[in-house]
């Protein structure tokens, strides 16, 4: 069984902290590149499947990145609350 090396001075709640940082940048920067990318072709995507693809549109679910970020803190959230109370 091998033993999973843990750097000298960090605790295990500090890297969890780190973690976290890192996560939530990594998530903010998905969300801005996002924008820019594809900003004004939602909208476009928008107009096709009311128009064009209207056979597709009660198929398709279009969630936005504002929403995954949105879930993204309330997860978040929520494991705050669970190591809180002792769940985790």
């Amino acid at each position: 069984m091998e033993r999973k090396k843990v750097p000298i001075g960090l605790s295990i709640q500090e890297m969890r902290k780190g973690i976290n940082i890192l996560q939530k940048r990594t998530v903010e920067q998905l969300y801005k590149e996002f924008e820019e990318k594809f900003g004004n072709k939602i909208t476009t995507a928008k107009s096709l499947l009311s128009g064009t693809f209207y056979e597709i549109n009660s198929k398709l679910k279009i969630i936005l990145p504002h929403k995954i970020y949105e879930l993204y803190e309330k997860k978040q959230h929520w494991i705050k609350i669970e190591k809180e109370i002792g769940l985790l």
